[in-house]
């Protein structure tokens, strides 16, 4: 009979054999998924350039549609800031021009109203003076002050009136030509 420890030895040295067999199997296996791993790693780095090389070269022609596309857009934007602002200058020189002929309508109307006071105050004056003249006759004072309002005041009245349709029109005018030309501008434009 064999003894019981031969055959733990025994069935020892099968397991250390297999653990052994085991061990190797499982390093080449490990070693196989490895160097596949490898394989596909390096397969996909390929892919990947290659793909990187065909993106850049697709994209390289977008990127020279958008940088002329964005050059373009630059100039029009220049383009239009140099126009608005010979547009802003027109604006701005025929405000003057309006203010101007305003200034001048207004110093026209202040001078005719100024020769029509001024002969109001002559004609007032000679009255005056006319009803001293007559010292007390009083009809005779009558009758210059009838004659004076019924002529020289109706007169007065009318060049006064006359004057202020003037400067109606006048600026009534001079609004005209500044809307026409506001327009103009903007048609223009």
């Amino acid at each position: 009979m064999s003894s019981p420890s031969a055959g733990y030895g025994q069935r020892f040295t099968e397991l250390s054999v297999q653990v052994s067999e085991l061990q190797r199997r499982l390093s080449e296996g490990r070693e196989a998924r490895l160097e596949h791993l490898q394989r596909e790693v390096g397969e996909l780095a390929a892919r990947l350039v290659a793909a990187k090389r065909c993106f850049q070269a697709e994209l390289s022609p977008l990127k020279e549609v958008v940088d002329s596309l964005r050059k373009k857009v630059q100039e029009a934007r220049e383009g239009d800031d140099s126009r608005f602002q010979a547009q802003q200058q027109q604006l701005s020189n025929l405000d003057e021009r309006l203010k101007q002929a305003f200034q001048d309508a207004q110093r026209g109307s202040a001078e005719t109203e100024a020769r029509l006071l001024e002969a109001f105050g002559k004609r007032s004056q000679l009255l005056r003076d006319a009803v001293e003249r007559e010292g007390g006759l009083r009809q005779s004072a009558e009758e210059l002050l009838h004659g004076f309002l019924e002529r020289e005041v109706p007169e007065l009245r009318k060049r006064l009136t006359k004057a202020s349709e003037e400067r109606t029109a006048l600026q009534q005018r001079a609004l005209e030509r500044v809307r026409r030309q506001v327009l103009l501008s903007l048609f223009v434009i």
